[in-house]
């Protein structure tokens, strides 16, 4: 039921901008800013698979975004991600999305 809560509020800030997507899937607006340049670097210039990480040293949470696939759904270009949060003391959480780029940024469908 939680992974259909963030994939319900995805849908509904997603076409705005990464950042509050982002926020939404982990959780944890003082990461925003360096797992947002994370997403953005790792879907403009990652191929398929490769992983980039991000970690926030002064709250020991860390994740990854990873291109998964090309998407032509909509105007490409388009990718598929997963992005995954692992904060101190709790289970991995892993979330899926796809992105666009529009006007030179990354944005969450």
């Amino acid at each position: 039921m939680a992974k259909l809560v963030i994939f319900l509020s995805i849908l509904i800030v997603g076409c705005t901008s990464s950042s509050p997507v982002l926020y939404v899937m982990t959780g944890h607006q003082n990461q925003k800013q360096v797992i947002d340049a994370t997403f953005q670097h790792a879907l403009e210039h990652n191929p398929d698979g490769v992983v980039s990480a991000w970690n926030d040293d002064t709250s020991d949470k860390s994740g990854y975004i990873k291109p998964m696939y090309a998407s032509y759904d909509w105007k490409p270009p388009c990718r598929h991600f997963e992005i995954a949060y692992f904060g101190p003391g709790t289970k991995v959480r892993k979330y899926y999305g796809q992105a666009c780029r529009r006007n030179g940024v990354w944005r969450i469908y």
